[in-house]
């Protein structure tokens, strides 16, 4: 009873695991592909206000 118990409740973490790990990637790819696409028009446009 407990085994089982303990499975299913391993189950639904793994689950959810998976769930973030794939949102995770995903925010991740975005986020890279928004700065690539950053420093590519940084590199068009040259702005010297820019610069911290």
């Amino acid at each position: 009873m407990m085994a089982s118990v303990s499975m299913q409740s391993l189950e639904v973490v793994v689950r959810q695991r998976r769930l973030l790990l794939f949102r995770l990637r995903k925010y991740v790819g975005l986020s890279a592909l928004a700065y690539i696409i950053l420093m590519e028009l940084h590199q068009s446009f040259p702005v010297s206000s820019t610069k911290v």
